[in-house]
């Protein structure tokens, strides 16, 4: 039997509370410097007009370019998002039906990469596939929102100052510029 939440029912314009955690739930982000990819990925697909700048050498020739990802917030849009140091959680709408595993399997993906090759770890950084459950309706939509910003309060951390959430960006306490995030009134 599939674990809960694992087999996913993906339609256009459904709203999903997208979750993971680490490997036999040990700490996926275990400096800063994790946080911040993890970050940087989800920014690298969703924010448009992103790009990234690459050097190439031909012949000894120093050659700049710049590389525009295989961006999807055209199918994407993200509402709310925590990472915790062994756990992670997105609420999240896909405009269309494969948008959410399309992100999800380049972000997971990358960062899993990133995080062997960091600390020397074969395999996934992750807890299996990601889980998702379809967010039905306004009101649970706002307890999920809640629910994700309320996540560092487990920690005696203050949400609205936590750096690796999106309700810093809601109280306008971010010291990020997140223009991938798709604010709600919440």
């Amino acid at each position: 039997m599939p674990s809960k939440n694992k087999e996913k029912l993906l339609v256009e314009d459904g709203i999903y509370h997208a979750y993971n955690r680490g490997y036999n739930k040990n700490a996926v982000f275990r400096s800063h410097h994790d946080y911040h990819m993890f970050r940087y990925l989800l920014r690298k697909y969703l924010e448009p007009g992103f790009k990234i700048k690459r050097e190439i050498f031909i012949s000894g020739v120093e050659f700049i370019d710049f590389v525009a990802p295989n961006h999807l917030y055209e199918e994407i849009d993200v509402f709310a998002y925590c990472l915790m140091s062994n756990h992670f959680h997105l609420l999240i709408k896909q405009r269309t039906r494969q948008g959410m595993s399309k992100l999800m399997n380049r972000v997971l993906g990358s960062y899993s990469r990133y995080f062997g090759q960091k600390y020397n770890i074969i395999g996934s950084a992750w807890q299996g596939t990601y889980k998702a459950v379809k967010v039905e309706g306004e009101k649970q939509f706002t307890r999920v929102f809640a629910y994700i910003h309320e996540n560092p309060a487990e920690l005696g951390v203050d949400i609205e100052t936590y750096k690796y959430s999106s309700a810093s960006l809601y109280s306008g306490e971010s010291l990020w510029d997140d223009k991938w995030i798709k604010r709600v009134a919440p």
